[in-house]
Protein backbone atom coordinates (compact mmCIF):
# COMPACT_ATOMS: atom_id res chain seq x y z
CA UNK A 1 0.00 0.00 0.00
CA UNK A 2 1.38 3.42 -0.96
CA UNK A 3 0.52 6.09 1.56
CA UNK A 4 2.28 9.38 0.93
CA UNK A 5 3.16 12.24 3.25
CA UNK A 6 4.23 15.57 1.84
CA UNK A 7 6.14 17.87 4.20
CA UNK A 8 6.83 21.59 3.89
CA UNK A 9 9.33 22.24 6.68
CA UNK A 10 10.00 25.61 8.26
CA UNK A 11 11.07 27.01 11.60
CA UNK A 12 7.66 28.07 12.91
CA UNK A 13 5.31 25.56 11.34
CA UNK A 14 5.48 22.46 9.21
CA UNK A 15 2.85 21.87 6.55
CA UNK A 16 1.64 18.29 6.21
CA UNK A 17 -0.41 16.64 3.48
CA UNK A 18 -1.16 12.92 3.68
CA UNK A 19 -2.75 10.95 0.85
CA UNK A 20 -3.66 7.34 1.49
CA UNK A 21 -3.92 4.80 -1.29
CA UNK A 22 -7.62 4.40 -0.50
CA UNK A 23 -8.14 8.07 -1.42
CA UNK A 24 -8.45 9.49 2.10
CA UNK A 25 -6.45 12.62 2.82
CA UNK A 26 -5.36 14.67 5.81
CA UNK A 27 -4.14 18.27 5.80
CA UNK A 28 -2.46 19.72 8.85
CA UNK A 29 0.19 21.91 10.37
CA UNK A 30 2.68 21.18 13.12
CA UNK A 31 2.84 24.53 14.88
CA UNK A 32 6.16 25.13 16.53
CA UNK A 33 5.69 28.04 18.93
CA UNK A 34 7.58 26.72 21.94
CA UNK A 35 10.01 28.86 23.89
CA UNK A 36 12.91 26.40 24.05
CA UNK A 37 14.72 24.48 21.36
CA UNK A 38 14.19 21.25 23.30
CA UNK A 39 10.41 21.73 23.41
CA UNK A 40 10.34 22.57 19.70
CA UNK A 41 12.35 19.51 18.67
CA UNK A 42 10.30 17.18 20.86
CA UNK A 43 7.06 18.66 19.50
CA UNK A 44 8.13 18.06 15.89
CA UNK A 45 9.38 14.57 16.71
CA UNK A 46 6.20 13.52 18.52
CA UNK A 47 3.70 14.95 16.00
CA UNK A 48 5.55 13.79 12.90
CA UNK A 49 6.12 10.30 14.33
CA UNK A 50 2.39 10.14 15.06
CA UNK A 51 1.54 10.99 11.42
CA UNK A 52 4.08 8.56 10.00
CA UNK A 53 2.83 5.68 12.14
CA UNK A 54 -0.90 6.44 12.13
CA UNK A 55 -1.07 6.66 8.33
CA UNK A 56 1.45 3.87 7.67
CA UNK A 57 3.49 6.10 5.36
CA UNK A 58 5.66 4.48 2.69
CA UNK A 59 6.75 7.55 0.65
CA UNK A 60 7.79 10.99 1.95
CA UNK A 61 7.85 14.04 -0.29
CA UNK A 62 9.93 16.82 1.22
CA UNK A 63 10.71 20.24 -0.10
CA UNK A 64 14.31 20.48 -1.25
CA UNK A 65 16.57 23.13 0.27
CA UNK A 66 16.02 26.73 -0.79
CA UNK A 67 19.55 27.17 -2.12
CA UNK A 68 18.88 30.85 -2.81
CA UNK A 69 18.39 31.54 0.92
CA UNK A 70 20.90 34.14 2.09
CA UNK A 71 20.32 34.07 5.87
CA UNK A 72 22.72 31.44 7.18
CA UNK A 73 20.99 31.24 10.59
CA UNK A 74 17.64 30.47 8.95
CA UNK A 75 19.28 27.94 6.64
CA UNK A 76 20.98 26.27 9.63
CA UNK A 77 17.68 26.00 11.53
CA UNK A 78 15.96 24.61 8.44
CA UNK A 79 18.78 22.07 8.00
CA UNK A 80 18.36 20.95 11.61
CA UNK A 81 14.59 20.52 11.17
CA UNK A 82 15.10 18.61 7.92
CA UNK A 83 17.69 16.43 9.64
CA UNK A 84 15.16 15.51 12.31
CA UNK A 85 12.51 14.81 9.66
CA UNK A 86 14.93 12.66 7.65
CA UNK A 87 15.90 10.72 10.78
CA UNK A 88 12.27 9.96 11.66
CA UNK A 89 11.45 8.98 8.07
CA UNK A 90 14.53 6.86 7.36
CA UNK A 91 14.28 5.14 10.75
CA UNK A 92 10.96 3.74 9.49
CA UNK A 93 12.42 2.71 6.10
CA UNK A 94 10.25 5.27 4.32
CA UNK A 95 11.51 6.38 0.90
CA UNK A 96 12.22 10.10 0.46
CA UNK A 97 11.69 12.10 -2.72
CA UNK A 98 13.02 15.67 -2.65
CA UNK A 99 10.84 18.14 -4.53
CA UNK A 100 12.68 21.27 -5.71
CA UNK A 101 10.81 24.48 -4.91
CA UNK A 102 11.07 25.74 -8.49
CA UNK A 103 9.40 22.59 -9.83
CA UNK A 104 6.39 22.52 -7.53
CA UNK A 105 5.91 26.27 -8.03
CA UNK A 106 5.86 25.73 -11.81
CA UNK A 107 2.77 23.51 -11.41
CA UNK A 108 0.97 25.82 -9.00
CA UNK A 109 -2.25 27.49 -10.15
CA UNK A 110 -1.79 30.23 -7.54
CA UNK A 111 -0.99 33.69 -8.87
CA UNK A 112 -0.21 35.21 -5.44
CA UNK A 113 3.54 34.64 -5.15
CA UNK A 114 4.45 36.59 -2.03
CA UNK A 115 3.60 35.33 1.43
CA UNK A 116 5.20 38.07 3.50
CA UNK A 117 2.08 39.93 4.70
CA UNK A 118 -1.14 38.70 6.29
CA UNK A 119 -3.11 39.88 3.25
CA UNK A 120 -0.79 38.06 0.83
CA UNK A 121 -0.97 34.88 2.93
CA UNK A 122 -4.76 35.03 2.98
CA UNK A 123 -4.85 35.60 -0.80
CA UNK A 124 -2.50 32.63 -1.29
CA UNK A 125 -4.67 30.35 0.87
CA UNK A 126 -7.92 31.55 -0.71
CA UNK A 127 -6.60 30.99 -4.24
CA UNK A 128 -5.49 27.49 -3.25
CA UNK A 129 -8.92 26.72 -1.76
CA UNK A 130 -10.59 27.93 -4.94
CA UNK A 131 -8.25 26.10 -7.34
CA UNK A 132 -7.87 22.80 -5.50
CA UNK A 133 -11.13 22.56 -3.50
CA UNK A 134 -9.35 21.79 -0.20
CA UNK A 135 -9.77 23.36 3.24
CA UNK A 136 -6.29 24.80 3.75
CA UNK A 137 -5.61 26.76 6.93
CA UNK A 138 -2.00 27.81 6.32
CA UNK A 139 0.39 28.52 3.46
CA UNK A 140 2.50 25.62 4.73
CA UNK A 141 -0.40 23.24 4.18
CA UNK A 142 -0.87 24.62 0.66
CA UNK A 143 2.81 24.15 -0.16
CA UNK A 144 2.79 20.57 1.19
CA UNK A 145 -0.23 19.79 -1.00
CA UNK A 146 1.38 21.41 -4.05
CA UNK A 147 4.34 19.04 -3.80
CA UNK A 148 1.93 16.10 -3.92
CA UNK A 149 0.03 17.74 -6.80
CA UNK A 150 3.32 18.15 -8.69
CA UNK A 151 4.07 14.44 -8.35
CA UNK A 152 0.60 13.66 -9.73
CA UNK A 153 1.16 15.96 -12.72
CA UNK A 154 4.56 14.44 -13.44
CA UNK A 155 3.11 10.91 -13.19
CA UNK A 156 0.48 11.96 -15.77
CA UNK A 157 3.35 12.83 -18.12
CA UNK A 158 3.07 16.61 -17.91
CA UNK A 159 6.76 17.44 -18.21
CA UNK A 160 8.04 20.85 -19.34
CA UNK A 161 11.77 20.73 -18.55
CA UNK A 162 14.77 18.47 -18.06
CA UNK A 163 14.69 19.03 -14.29
CA UNK A 164 11.06 17.87 -14.25
CA UNK A 165 12.00 14.84 -16.33
CA UNK A 166 14.79 13.99 -13.86
CA UNK A 167 12.36 14.29 -10.96
CA UNK A 168 9.87 12.06 -12.80
CA UNK A 169 12.58 9.41 -13.15
CA UNK A 170 13.22 9.57 -9.39
CA UNK A 171 9.47 9.34 -8.68
CA UNK A 172 9.16 6.29 -10.98
CA UNK A 173 11.62 4.39 -8.77
CA UNK A 174 9.13 4.48 -5.88
CA UNK A 175 5.65 5.03 -7.35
Amino acid sequence: MTNIISIDPSKNSIGIYVRQEIGEEMIGTIVNDFKTERESILNIENKLAEYLDLYNISICLIEDYPYHMKNSKSLTILAEIKGLIKFLVLKRNIKIIYIPISIWKSFSKITEKKKDTKKAKNNYINQAKLNYKKDFKSTDEVDAFLMFYTVCMLKKGIIKSNSQLNLRKQIDKYL
